[in-house]
């Protein structure tokens, strides 16, 4: 997998779409962050833009602080464009 390869997704979750194109933007193994654009289908979603991270969990450990950056416009987390 690259960026910038595509994938077709057929859609089951129940929202009203049926299929879905999608574009990896971002894939960082070190960093564990993946980012991906819709680019067409059967759906409603325009300009949609999604960054996933993923971070370790470490049990007995408090952690106080602000928010992870909040997103806006479809769940994803305003990183977009991030390098």
């Amino acid at each position: 997998m690259e960026v910038g390869c595509t994938r077709d997704v057929n859609v089951i979750s129940g929202l009203p779409a049926a299929t879905s194109t999608e574009r990896l933007d971002l894939l960082d193994d070190d960093n564990h962050v993946m980012a991906f654009t819709i680019i067409g289908g059967e759906h409603r979603l325009r300009n949609y833009h999604a960054v996933t991270t993923v971070d370790e969990v470490v049990t007995g450990v408090s952690w106080v602080g602000g928010g992870s950056g909040g997103g806006g416009g479809g769940g994803g987390d305003g990183l977009k464009g991030r390098e």
